[in-house]
């Protein structure tokens, strides 16, 4: 087993803290005098086996999180294409088509990387973007319905072409505060972030029936599928 082998492997310290445990012991891996040596009076040759695992496992993991920064540079990258619509002051968003593409890549990657068992180190990220991806995708699609519709009504019928522009905003303002209101309880019970928003709705709407928890027990808990609830009689 060579030194080489360890270094280009995407370690990180909790992969370094797995061999420490493997061979019962401890010693400084960045040092300079981490040598070849002293990987041979270590005695690391000996696990060798079980290193080996731990490298590929971490060869895996830098996949899954090189993939989770390209993605984050992907969107830090895109700009709407927003252009002015006839009068002054009125916009309308266009060429959608390579945003819709991009959306459907990258909740792809992200589905490839929740279906590896190597992702556990990175769940709680993958599960942010997936929201964030799917809530874009709804607030995209919805701006385009409505911007539609207003195209259309335009030479029609004025007040309702102001009525549709004021349900827009206050659909806005709706979902705005819809998030400000699931991030508190996420912020009381940090266990809601492994939940989407849509979960999380019907949860809090059935906040008198503990039983619609259970369908989400195994998204909040590792290794627990569902709890036995019995009713206390006061």
């Amino acid at each position: 087993m060579k030194k080489e082998l360890l270094a280009g492997s995407g370690f990180c310290f909790r992969h370094w803290r797995q061999i420490y445990e493997e061979l019962e012991r401890s010693f400084d891996h960045t040092s300079a005098d981490f040598t070849l040596e002293k990987i041979i009076s270590l005695k690391m040759d000996h696990y060798a086996g079980s290193i080996c695992e731990i490298s590929g496992a971490a060869s895996k993991e830098l996949s899954i999180e090189q993939g989770l920064e390209g993605i984050k540079k992907t969107w830090e990258e895109i700009f709407l294409d927003i252009t002015p619509y006839k009068e002054e002051g009125l916009f309308r968003l266009r060429g959608t088509g390579d945003l819709f593409q991009t959306l459907d890549d990258s909740q792809m990657i992200l589905s490839t990387m929740r279906a590896s068992c190597f992702v556990k180190a990175f769940e709680r990220e993958v599960d942010q973007w997936e929201q964030q991806l799917s809530h874009m995708l709804d607030v995209i699609e919805m701006i385009l319905t409505v911007q539609r519709n207003w195209i259309y009504l335009e030479v029609q019928n004025l007040r309702l072409l102001e009525n549709l522009s004021n349900m827009s905003t206050k659909l806005e303002e709706i979902l705005k505060a819809m998030d400000v209101y699931l991030e508190n309880k996420r912020q009381i019970f940090p266990r809601f972030y492994f939940l989407s928003n849509d979960d999380m709705l019907e949860i809090l709407g059935q906040s008198q029936n503990p039983e619609a928890m259970q369908p989400h027990m195994k998204k909040c808990f590792d290794n627990i599928k569902s709890l036995q609830l019995d009713k206390v009689e006061n």
